[in-house]
């Protein structure tokens, strides 16, 4: 009996031992766990560095995106080099100034009287003069004209819608000068434009008289009274003598009537390189000043220029909004 109890009692020692071994394992396993767990936290780690060499991956595409808005920026530029292929002011050959008026036998319903405007003038050959970007004709419908040079038997030449000046009877050959009606509109353009003396060319210092024989035209600019003044008559075609002094850098002159003597303009200007500006001062009496309805608007500003390689001429322009007046004239050698 002693010994079935000693038995026992080392069966039952037994098991507790096995049952402490067991609880033992368990321990251990779950330390051996502890290393898996990092393991595992650090396979996240493999991933992120994998995100960032997918997104170096796809950061290349996108600047591949940029890059084709960059391109965009050179379509804009594309029409810009095509601008110039429309000539600009300073490309064409001649240039020159002048005013616009409308038509006073233009009584059409659908004609509407305009302000007088300055306008400025450019053209590559002296059969038209471009204002505004439109083209205007400059040559009369008449026989025996040089379409090319415009070559005039007389002084001046014109018909209905043109007047122009100058012709085989002058020297004056670099520059034109006129009015030419915008048979659509009404509008009479006045203008002077040539071939401008080069700055470089301008004297620096002496003086130069210059003459023109019946080479100016005026014009009464009053509202319901615009137009060549005696236009069919050569009473208010002036002829022009003017000074320049290149050492005061001053011009001084008179445009007067041949038939009569007396004076019908009065210029004083300033040169400064190949442009004049200055003063026009109107010299009608008050029976003339109130018969065109001009009164006491008698001065207008003076705008002129020198044509020709070496300033061998003089043309130039002034107006109110009463009256105008456009001139040239040639040096006197």
């Amino acid at each position: 009996m002693k010994k079935q109890q000693i038995k026992f009692g080392l069966t039952a020692l037994s098991l507790l031992v096995l049952t402490a071994c067991g609880g033992g394992g368990g321990s251990s396993s779950s330390e051996t766990a502890a290393p898996i767990n990092p393991t595992s936290s650090e396979q996240p780690a493999t991933p992120a560095q994998t995100t960032p060499a997918e997104t170096a991956t796809t950061q290349p595409a996108t600047p591949a995106t940029p890059t084709q808005p960059a391109a965009q920026p050179t379509t804009p530029t594309s029409p810009e080099p095509s601008n110039p292929v429309e000539p600009t002011p300073l490309s064409y050959a001649y240039h020159g100034k002048g005013f616009q008026y409308t038509d006073r036998l233009r009584d059409d319903d659908n004609i509407t009287p305009t302000n007088v405007k300055d306008i400025s003038v450019s053209s590559n050959d002296f059969k038209t003069i471009i204002v505004d970007g439109k083209t205007i004709n400059i040559v009369p419908s008449l026989s025996g004209i040089n379409t090319e040079n415009i070559i005039l038997s007389t002084i001046w030449q014109s018909d209905r819608y043109v007047g122009i000046c100058c012709g085989t009877q002058t020297n004056i050959k670099s520059v034109k000068l006129g009015f030419s009606k915008d048979t659509d509109t009404g509008v009479i353009y006045a203008f002077y434009n040539g071939s401008v003396t080069p700055d470089s060319s301008i004297p620096a210092s002496g003086s130069i008289a210059y003459h023109g024989d019946r080479t100016a035209q005026l014009f009464t600019l009053n509202p319901g009274n615009q137009g060549p003044i005696g236009q069919n008559t050569s009473l208010y075609k002036g002829s022009v003598d003017v000074i320049a002094n290149f050492d005061t850098k001053k011009v001084n002159g008179e445009l007067y009537s041949e038939e009569n003597m007396l004076p019908l303009v009065s210029l004083v200007g300033d040169i400064d390189a190949s442009q004049i500006a200055g003063t026009a001062t109107l010299n009608f009496n008050e029976e003339a000043l109130k018969n065109t309805g001009i009164g006491n608007d008698i001065t207008a500003p003076l705008n002129g220029a020198f044509f020709g390689e070496k300033a061998e001429e003089i043309a130039g322009e002034a107006h109110n909004a009463k009256w105008g007046v456009v001139f040239a004239a040639e040096q006197q050698k």
